[in-house]
């Protein structure tokens, strides 16, 4: 079973997708007013969430542009 069926099945899973875990509220960035909420960072085998952020896919046949690599970098 992939990471992302794993996790599925985990009591974490549920409280996360429940809004049972404390999730810090969005904060602006430093030195910005920009406001971004706090996720977990996985990768490619979890699923896209509002609070699971996943780098970008690798598409066939095309490459990632530059904003896509630096972010899949960092």
């Amino acid at each position: 079973q992939s990471d992302g069926g794993v996790l599925k099945n985990t009591e974490f899973w549920q409280k996360l997708q429940n809004g049972k875990i404390s999730i810090p509220r969005s904060e602006e960035l430093p030195d910005s007013s920009l406001k971004l909420p706090y996720f977990f960072v996985g990768d490619e085998a979890f699923p896209l969430q509002m609070h699971l952020m996943r780098p970008y896919s690798k598409k066939k046949n095309q490459r990632m542009n530059e904003d896509e690599l630096i972010f899949n970098y960092r």
